[in-house]
């Protein structure tokens, strides 16, 4: 498939979302199971952290923090898909506008 074909598929999709009610719920249920997952996500985390015992051996310790690190340094990023969701909602809606809800 070449690009042209790929832009011009894109934008019929974007054209067609404002347009389409069902669409537009959607996104929205989409925001939400999104921002509850991650909130679910970090009270999990939170939890499993809370409940670790102390390790003596220093290298399943630096493991263990290692996997924390990593795992709230992804939490942090994860903020960002909400904000790319809205950001997606916001362009459709301002291109229905442009093109006055055509196909």
């Amino acid at each position: 498939m070449d690009m042209v074909s790929l832009i011009q598929r894109w934008t019929r999709y974007l054209r067609n979302f404002g347009c389409n009610e069902q669409a537009n719920i959607g996104m929205v249920i989409g925001l939400i199971v999104t921002v509850a997952v991650l909130a679910i996500g970090v009270y999990i985390l939170v939890t499993f952290q809370g409940s670790m015992p102390t390790i003596d051996d220093p290298i399943a310790n630096k493991t263990a923090t290692n996997i924390f690190t990593a795992a709230w340094n992804a939490y942090g990023l994860a903020v960002v898909i909400p904000i790319i969701i809205v950001a997606g909602a916001v362009i459709a809606y301002l291109i229905s506008g442009f093109t006055g809800g055509r196909r």
